[in-house]
């Protein structure tokens, strides 16, 4: 991930220190689906997991919006969670991943904010919920 201003340095601050502050977690992106592929209009089917990624992450207290700096999180979205962590970006973890797998625990991603100066994305904060 090249960046003109420099953010690769940051993106691997940011990595470095959710390593050290965190814990391997799986991330996955799980589909339905469908019964039949020539026949969607049937419903969908079994939940697959299409992608995993194994990533540091650091879980967090969950916060008021204020603690987070005005990020563009709403208190409603942080009364829907029961857990928040931190991912690095740089970590192969993005937008995409529905579940979380933390220490036998499956956690269903309810938000995701990218904190993402200019086009290169740095750290991504999620509300998870059992």
């Amino acid at each position: 991930m090249s960046s003109t201003f420099g953010y690769d340095e940051f993106n691997e601050l940011a990595l470095e220190m959710i390593k050290e502050t965190g814990r391997d977690t799986v991330f996955q992106r799980v589909v339905q689906a469908p019964t039949d592929p020539q026949k969607p209009w049937l419903g969908a089917g079994a939940r697959v997991v299409s992608k995993t990624v194994t990533a540091p992450a650091t879980f967090v207290p969950i916060a008021g919006k204020r603690e987070l700096g005005e990020y563009g999180v709403t208190d409603e979205m942080l009364a829907r969670c029961e857990r928040t962590l931190w991912v690095a970006a740089g970590s192969g973890v993005d937008d995409s991943y529905n579940v979380v797998l933390d220490g036998g625990t499956a956690w269903h991603v309810e938000f995701v904010r990218t904190l993402k100066p200019a086009e290169t994305p740095l750290v991504l904060f999620m509300g998870l919920k059992r």
